[in-house]
Protein backbone atom coordinates (compact mmCIF):
# COMPACT_ATOMS: atom_id res chain seq x y z
CA UNK A 1 0.00 0.00 0.00
CA UNK A 2 2.92 1.61 0.73
CA UNK A 3 4.65 1.20 -2.79
CA UNK A 4 1.09 2.89 -4.57
CA UNK A 5 1.02 5.95 -2.30
CA UNK A 6 4.72 6.82 -3.45
CA UNK A 7 4.03 5.85 -6.86
CA UNK A 8 1.32 8.39 -7.03
CA UNK A 9 3.14 11.09 -5.71
CA UNK A 10 5.77 10.32 -8.00
CA UNK A 11 3.24 10.76 -10.59
CA UNK A 12 1.55 13.90 -9.04
CA UNK A 13 4.70 15.74 -8.72
CA UNK A 14 6.20 14.63 -12.21
CA UNK A 15 3.16 16.21 -13.66
CA UNK A 16 4.22 19.81 -12.64
CA UNK A 17 6.48 21.84 -14.51
CA UNK A 18 9.15 23.92 -14.03
CA UNK A 19 9.22 26.15 -16.79
CA UNK A 20 5.68 27.48 -16.17
CA UNK A 21 5.49 30.37 -13.67
CA UNK A 22 1.95 31.49 -12.51
CA UNK A 23 2.02 35.33 -12.97
CA UNK A 24 -0.88 37.42 -10.94
CA UNK A 25 -2.44 39.75 -13.41
CA UNK A 26 -3.29 42.84 -11.98
CA UNK A 27 -6.84 43.41 -14.32
CA UNK A 28 -8.06 46.04 -11.54
CA UNK A 29 -5.47 48.23 -10.16
CA UNK A 30 -6.03 50.55 -6.85
CA UNK A 31 -4.99 53.79 -7.72
CA UNK A 32 -2.40 55.59 -4.92
CA UNK A 33 -4.31 57.63 -2.82
CA UNK A 34 -2.09 60.21 -0.94
CA UNK A 35 -3.56 62.45 1.04
CA UNK A 36 -1.75 65.84 1.02
CA UNK A 37 1.24 66.80 3.60
CA UNK A 38 -0.69 69.59 5.87
CA UNK A 39 -4.08 69.81 4.68
CA UNK A 40 -6.96 68.22 6.50
CA UNK A 41 -10.15 68.13 5.84
CA UNK A 42 -12.62 70.53 7.01
CA UNK A 43 -16.12 69.52 8.91
CA UNK A 44 -18.03 72.11 9.86
CA UNK A 45 -18.46 72.66 13.82
CA UNK A 46 -21.90 71.20 14.82
CA UNK A 47 -23.32 68.79 12.03
CA UNK A 48 -21.21 65.77 13.90
CA UNK A 49 -20.40 64.43 17.32
CA UNK A 50 -17.77 61.48 18.06
CA UNK A 51 -19.30 59.35 20.66
CA UNK A 52 -16.99 58.80 24.11
CA UNK A 53 -18.62 55.29 23.96
CA UNK A 54 -17.90 53.83 21.25
CA UNK A 55 -15.76 56.17 19.27
CA UNK A 56 -18.34 56.40 16.18
CA UNK A 57 -18.86 59.64 14.64
CA UNK A 58 -22.67 60.12 15.09
CA UNK A 59 -24.69 63.00 13.35
CA UNK A 60 -26.08 65.90 15.74
CA UNK A 61 -29.37 65.86 14.47
CA UNK A 62 -29.60 61.97 15.16
CA UNK A 63 -28.18 62.68 18.67
CA UNK A 64 -30.64 65.63 19.36
CA UNK A 65 -33.67 63.48 18.64
CA UNK A 66 -32.54 60.25 20.42
CA UNK A 67 -32.42 62.60 23.79
CA UNK A 68 -28.27 62.52 23.38
CA UNK A 69 -28.11 58.67 23.81
CA UNK A 70 -25.30 57.23 21.26
CA UNK A 71 -27.72 55.13 18.50
CA UNK A 72 -24.62 52.50 18.11
CA UNK A 73 -23.66 52.06 21.94
CA UNK A 74 -26.57 53.47 24.02
CA UNK A 75 -23.88 56.12 25.49
CA UNK A 76 -25.69 58.94 27.40
CA UNK A 77 -23.97 62.23 26.45
CA UNK A 78 -24.62 65.66 28.46
CA UNK A 79 -28.07 66.88 27.92
CA UNK A 80 -28.12 70.92 27.59
CA UNK A 81 -30.80 72.26 29.56
CA UNK A 82 -32.81 73.44 26.97
CA UNK A 83 -33.13 70.54 25.23
CA UNK A 84 -34.06 68.84 28.69
CA UNK A 85 -36.91 71.24 29.17
CA UNK A 86 -37.88 70.64 25.57
CA UNK A 87 -38.33 66.96 25.93
CA UNK A 88 -40.09 67.21 29.88
CA UNK A 89 -42.32 69.51 28.86
CA UNK A 90 -45.38 70.31 26.68
CA UNK A 91 -44.62 72.24 23.45
CA UNK A 92 -44.37 76.16 24.18
CA UNK A 93 -45.65 76.05 27.81
CA UNK A 94 -42.24 76.63 29.54
CA UNK A 95 -41.78 80.00 31.01
CA UNK A 96 -38.20 81.15 32.37
CA UNK A 97 -38.29 83.03 35.70
CA UNK A 98 -35.14 85.19 37.13
CA UNK A 99 -33.50 84.98 33.62
CA UNK A 100 -31.69 88.42 35.05
CA UNK A 101 -30.07 86.84 38.07
CA UNK A 102 -26.41 86.82 37.65
CA UNK A 103 -23.26 85.40 39.76
CA UNK A 104 -20.84 88.18 41.25
CA UNK A 105 -17.85 87.57 42.27
CA UNK A 106 -17.94 88.47 45.67
CA UNK A 107 -14.99 86.65 47.30
CA UNK A 108 -12.58 87.79 44.53
CA UNK A 109 -11.59 84.64 43.75
CA UNK A 110 -7.69 84.21 42.10
CA UNK A 111 -6.75 80.72 40.17
CA UNK A 112 -5.55 79.97 36.99
CA UNK A 113 -8.05 82.67 35.66
CA UNK A 114 -10.19 84.83 37.69
CA UNK A 115 -13.70 83.02 38.44
CA UNK A 116 -15.12 86.95 36.79
CA UNK A 117 -12.90 85.51 33.62
CA UNK A 118 -14.16 82.07 34.00
CA UNK A 119 -18.09 83.28 33.89
CA UNK A 120 -17.90 85.45 31.09
CA UNK A 121 -16.27 82.00 29.00
CA UNK A 122 -19.13 80.03 29.99
CA UNK A 123 -21.48 82.83 29.08
CA UNK A 124 -19.74 82.64 25.94
CA UNK A 125 -19.82 79.24 24.94
CA UNK A 126 -22.84 78.34 26.67
CA UNK A 127 -25.32 81.48 26.21
CA UNK A 128 -26.37 81.22 29.97
CA UNK A 129 -25.62 83.02 32.69
CA UNK A 130 -25.61 80.33 35.32
CA UNK A 131 -25.79 76.58 35.82
CA UNK A 132 -29.28 76.44 36.15
CA UNK A 133 -32.71 77.14 34.13
CA UNK A 134 -35.80 77.75 36.18
CA UNK A 135 -39.24 78.32 35.20
CA UNK A 136 -42.54 76.63 35.28
CA UNK A 137 -45.04 74.78 32.75
CA UNK A 138 -47.14 72.12 31.79
CA UNK A 139 -46.01 68.57 31.90
CA UNK A 140 -48.51 66.05 30.80
CA UNK A 141 -51.38 68.21 31.26
CA UNK A 142 -50.31 69.42 34.61
CA UNK A 143 -48.32 72.78 35.97
CA UNK A 144 -44.96 72.31 37.45
CA UNK A 145 -42.01 74.39 38.40
CA UNK A 146 -38.80 73.13 36.77
CA UNK A 147 -34.90 73.91 38.02
CA UNK A 148 -32.89 72.30 35.06
CA UNK A 149 -28.69 71.88 35.90
CA UNK A 150 -26.79 72.75 32.65
CA UNK A 151 -23.15 70.41 32.70
CA UNK A 152 -22.31 72.42 29.83
CA UNK A 153 -21.90 75.68 32.16
CA UNK A 154 -18.96 75.44 35.01
CA UNK A 155 -19.52 71.73 34.93
CA UNK A 156 -23.49 73.05 37.02
CA UNK A 157 -21.19 74.05 39.87
CA UNK A 158 -23.37 75.33 42.49
CA UNK A 159 -22.85 78.57 43.50
CA UNK A 160 -25.12 81.76 45.19
CA UNK A 161 -27.32 82.52 41.93
CA UNK A 162 -27.90 78.40 41.58
CA UNK A 163 -29.05 78.10 44.99
CA UNK A 164 -31.25 81.40 44.77
CA UNK A 165 -32.65 79.86 41.35
CA UNK A 166 -33.51 76.65 42.68
CA UNK A 167 -35.02 78.09 45.96
CA UNK A 168 -37.18 80.49 44.35
CA UNK A 169 -38.50 77.87 41.91
CA UNK A 170 -39.58 75.47 44.86
CA UNK A 171 -41.15 78.50 46.53
CA UNK A 172 -43.40 79.21 43.35
CA UNK A 173 -44.03 75.65 43.57
CA UNK A 174 -45.16 76.01 46.98
CA UNK A 175 -47.22 79.43 46.78
CA UNK A 176 -49.14 77.50 43.21
CA UNK A 177 -49.70 74.54 45.04
CA UNK A 178 -48.02 72.48 42.00
CA UNK A 179 -45.03 69.72 41.84
CA UNK A 180 -41.36 71.39 41.40
CA UNK A 181 -39.59 69.00 39.61
CA UNK A 182 -35.41 69.43 39.54
CA UNK A 183 -32.65 68.14 37.31
CA UNK A 184 -29.11 67.62 37.70
CA UNK A 185 -25.98 65.47 36.71
CA UNK A 186 -23.47 64.65 39.22
CA UNK A 187 -20.21 63.45 38.03
CA UNK A 188 -19.01 60.19 38.74
CA UNK A 189 -15.49 61.27 39.68
CA UNK A 190 -16.71 63.79 42.05
CA UNK A 191 -18.90 61.25 44.39
CA UNK A 192 -15.89 58.91 43.94
CA UNK A 193 -13.24 61.39 45.55
CA UNK A 194 -16.09 62.07 47.78
CA UNK A 195 -15.92 58.14 49.15
CA UNK A 196 -19.22 58.08 48.07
Amino acid sequence: MRARLETRRRKVGSCRHRSTRIIPMAIFKKPAIKAQAGKKREMPRGVFQKCPGCGQVVPETELAQNQRVCPRCDYHQAQPASERIQSLLDPDTFVEMDADLRSVDVLRFQGMATYTDRLKKYHESTGLLDAVITGHGILDGYKVAIAVMDFGFLAATMGSVVGEKITRTIEYGTAQRCGSHHCCRIRRRALYAKGC
